[in-house]
């Protein structure tokens, strides 16, 4: 007696997919790296350009200007502007590449919490402490630079969609500028 397959529950018939090799759920795992992998890239840019500089003007002797990043980008003596032109052109860039909006801001949120997150492991692995939370979260720093930093990132990202979204925009425009001159001049 053959079972058919409306009778079959929709997760049997997943994991049977996944046994017999159906290219349908291999394609949806490719399909979502192939999404995020440019929030990966452009944190990788991040993470290299920013702590990168970090580590070359400080060394080993960078305090609190790690786990604080606004405080770095506020004070920093040498290079000032490095470090928060890189995370608002590649935000920027970011913004841009995405076609729409909601989805322009998530990825920007998630690269402001991936260099948040950059910065503690950073400071961890620097002074060989464990207590990053505490030190990150016992004063008012903490949040200021967490809610800076997000803000910051999804604040660009909106800025490069918008703009990409003003430039489409305009492009329409002008092609239907062209075909009602052009439609115009042969009458």
């Amino acid at each position: 007696m053959a079972v058919e397959n409306s009778d079959i529950p929709v997760e049997i018939k997943a994991l049977m997919d996944l046994f017999q090799g159906n290219i349908t759920i291999r394609k949806k795992i490719g399909n979502f790296f192939m999404r995020n992998v440019h929030v990966m890239i452009i944190f990788l840019v991040i993470f290299f350009i920013v702590f990168g500089h970090i580590a070359n003007t400080y060394g080993r002797d960078a305090s609190e200007e790690i786990l604080f990043i606004w405080r770095y980008f506020l004070l920093d003596p040498v290079n000032q502007g490095i470090p928060i032109v890189a995370i608002s052109a590649c935000c920027f860039i970011l913004g841009f590449m995405d076609n729409f909006r909601p989805v322009a801001m998530k990825h920007g949120m998630w690269v402001g919490i991936m260099t948040v997150i950059a910065s503690w492991v950073w400071h961890a692995f620097i002074h060989t402490d464990i207590n990053v939370f505490v030190v990150y979260f016992s004063s008012y720093e903490g949040p200021l630079t967490l809610s800076s930093i997000i803000g910051l990132c999804i604040l660009l990202t909106f800025a490069g969609n918008w703009l990409k979204q003003y430039i489409i925009k305009r492009k329409k425009e002008e092609i239907s500028y062209l075909k009602r001159m052009k439609a115009e001049s042969r009458i």
